[in-house]
Parts: C-alpha cells; sequence; structure tokens
C-alpha cells in the first residue's frame, strides 16, 4: 500500500494531538485512509488536525520572527492571508505593549528626577515627552551624577586619609 509522510518538529510523547498541539515529527498517513499514525509516539492523527496543526506552528514561527524583528507589516506576508486580521490583531497588541513601556520607563525616569507630567500614559494615546521637560530631566540627570561623583571622590580621600595614618 502506497503511503507518504508529512513532517515537522517533534512533540512531546504524552500530549493527545489538538488544532494548538505541535505536530508530530512523522506522521504516516495510507493514501485512502483519514488516519494516520506518528512514527514516534504512536498517535493518532487525522490529516486535518495535522495539517492545522502544522498551519499554527508556521503562524507561531512568523509571530516570534516579527516580534524579534518587526521590520515589516507582519499582516502583509505572503502565503498567510488567511490570517490577515489575527496577524494584524498581533502586531496592534505588541505595538500597544511595546508604547506602554516606553512610556512607563519615560515615567519612571521623570519621576526619579522629580518632574511631574501632567498627563501619564493611556491607553490608545500616543506619548510624547515634551523637548524642553526632556532637556530639563538631562541637566538635572547631569547634575546629579555630578553630585554623586563629588561624594565619591570625598569618600575616597577619606579612604586615603585612613590608609595614610596606619
Amino acid at each position: 500500500m502506497a503511503e507518504y509522510k508529512e513532517t515537522l518538529m517533534p512533540r512531546k510523547k504524552k500530549e493527545l494531538p489538538t488544532e494548538s498541539t505541535p505536530p508530530c515529527k512523522v506522521v504516516v498517513f495510507p493514501l485512502a485512509g483519514e488516519k494516520g499514525t506518528c512514527v514516534d509516539c504512536g498517535k493518532v492523527w487525522t490529516r486535518e488536525q495535522h495539517r492545522a496543526a502544522l498551519r499554527r506552528q508556521e503562524i507561531d514561527e512568523l509571530k516570534a520572527g516579527w516580534a524579534s524583528d518587526p521590520c515589516f507589516d507582519i499582516e502583509d506576508t505572503e502565503g498567510f492571508e488567511d490570517v490577515r486580521e489575527e496577524l494584524r490583531d498581533f502586531r496592534y497588541e505588541m505595538e500597544a505593549k511595546w508604547e506602554a513601556n516606553r512610556a512607563a520607563q519615560l515615567n519612571r525616569l521623570a519621576e526619579v528626577l522629580g518632574f511631574k507630567i501632567k498627563e501619564p500614559y493611556e491607553f490608545g494615546i500616543q506619548y510624547r515627552l515634551d523637548p524642553m521637560v526632556f532637556t530639563k530631566c538631562m541637566e538635572k540627570l547631569l547634575d546629579r551624577i555630578n553630585g554623586l561623583e563629588d561624594r565619591l571622590e570625598r569618600v575616597e580621600n577619606r579612604i586615603d586619609g585612613i590608609e595614610g595614618n596606619d
């Protein structure tokens, strides 16, 4: 009897196959049959389950790759037209998360330096730090660094004085 194999990444042996389960490494489907068996773990897959799991893995790999280097609009990726809305929603979600992180960092910096921001970051509103506030933050930060350097120099002089008296 003729057979063909579909291959991809291995998965844990004790999981039952579902659409979200990573597909078995090698599944053998008889040409006439709808069910195939994993060569490694013996689990039975339908063709539809296996194809859906393969597709989900491709989508997850695309998302992970894009998140590490978001230099293109992920929803326009060729070959993924059928999940365009899902990919667009993922891009919006990640961009909002990154913007919230940037705003939180700027808010913390301004707070540490003693500046109050009138309107802190709110979801959906793009946050921008006023250039004048940024300049004042940088000046205050440099003043603090200079003050710490002066204190450190005084401590070093005291230590040298103590060591010289021994």
